[in-house]
């Protein structure tokens, strides 16, 4: 996908996994440019099912990537994930 965003507009990702009826087993985000007007857009991620008390995962509760130009993050898709607010300062 690629997003192009209007001047001083925004863009909030819902919670999902790739995929309605395919067997999607990995998920990936590669961020090819990142104009120096945008701000956010985290990468957040929210285990399916939260942990206990006391019980450990390797991906924490709420956990988020910090997009970096040129870089890919490549996940489990059993695990939800969704873009935190975009938002386009400029003109």
């Amino acid at each position: 996908q690629q997003y192009i965003m209007p001047p001083y507009s925004t863009y909030s990702g819902k919670w999902h996994v790739e995929g309605f009826h395919e067997a999607v087993a990995v998920a990936g985000v590669y961020y090819v440019e990142i104009d120096e007007h945008l701000e956010g857009g985290e990468l957040k991620f929210r285990p399916p099912d939260p942990p206990s008390q006391g019980y450990a995962r390797n991906l924490v509760v709420d956990e988020k990537v910090h997009p970096v130009e040129g870089s890919a993050v490549v996940f489990s898709n059993v695990i939800p994930h969704r873009f935190k607010k975009i938002q386009n300062a400029s003109n």
